[in-house]
């Protein structure tokens, strides 16, 4: 993916072994990598779904499509907000 906000980090967005795709972590970074939204969790993860959303689509899937999710966080109050 172009402009790729994980190259500066030696990362890969997504890799493709036969038909699964394994996706990195997304955050809520913008296409140079820089952080958006630092204190809007809500507009913060909507940018990490539009991410990784932009990442599926171009490995041929779509956020329709079953597949795990883990979610880190660096404050229980917004596990409320992703409920």
């Amino acid at each position: 993916m172009y402009p790729d906000s994980y190259t500066a980090f030696n990362l890969s967005q997504g890799i493709m072994v036969d038909d699964l795709l394994f996706v990195s972590g997304q955050t809520g970074v913008n296409e140079r990598g820089e952080l958006l939204y630092k204190d809007e969790f809500q507009r913060q993860a909507e940018k990490a779904f539009s991410n990784l959303s932009r990442v599926l689509e171009n490995g041929n899937s779509s956020c329709w499509r079953n597949f795990k999710k883990y979610f880190c966080l660096s404050k229980v109050i917004t596990f409320l907000t992703i409920k």
